[in-house]
């Protein structure tokens, strides 16, 4: 898969360690190979990651954006992360969404919504349609107000899998394993196909 990048777009992420890594590639590898799903994760594009907020910024305003983000991520304390089960409508890894991950999400957005570049048409690489309708309508309104359909209770921490062409099939579930992992960074990756994590551009330490 030769990975196609969206020049400009960022993703804010959290990345697995490298157990949880490589069983989220391993599970996204048996979606390609049982079920012929577009793509799979990897080690140097599709990486793993949790979003934390989808963001078009102009290449000019980038440094300040970094600033400024480096500023909602100072001081903040982590805890654990946990899996919790796999989505098999959006074909995710979830895991549970601790207060501490509510609050630096919160934070980040508020300090840095600022330096959406409205001019990308962000709408477009969103498909509201698939989500479920109760969360339609609460999709479009954050998309309108904050770049981005995953805020507040539509905040999911998870890690994307795969994707399909059209309707997914239907899955046999699986048990998942188990991980729990504190991170001690957050990494800025330029997106792709999917809002997938192809290029890392910048890592702020906690």
């Amino acid at each position: 898969m030769k990975p196609s990048l969206w020049k400009n777009y960022y993703d804010v992420v959290i990345l697995p360690p490298r157990a949880l890594r490589d069983y989220a590639i391993k599970l996204s590898k048996n979606f390609f190979e049982k079920y012929h799903s577009r793509w799979t994760l990897g080690k140097k594009a599709y990486l793993p990651h949790l979003s934390l907020y989808h963001i078009p910024v102009k290449q000019k305003q980038f440094p300040i954006f970094m600033t400024d983000l480096k500023k909602a991520v100072a001081g903040q304390k982590v805890g654990y992360l946990k899996t919790a089960a796999i989505d098999y409508h959006f074909l995710m890894l979830e895991t549970e969404k601790p207060l501490w991950l509510k609050k630096l999400q919160a934070k980040i957005v508020k300090k840095t919504v600022k330096y959406i570049d409205w001019d990308y048409g962000v709408e477009r690489f969103w498909h509201i349609e698939r989500f479920p309708r109760h969360m339609q309508k609460a999709c479009r309104r954050y998309l309108k107000e904050y770049g981005t359909p995953l805020i507040g209770a539509n905040f999911r921490p998870h890690i994307t899998l795969t994707s399909f062409d059209g309707k997914a099939p239907t899955f046999k579930p699986i048990r998942v394993k188990k991980f729990a992992f504190k991170p001690n960074a957050l990494y800025v990756c330029e997106l792709g196909e999917d809002h997938t994590c192809q290029k890392i551009v910048a890592r702020i330490n906690f």
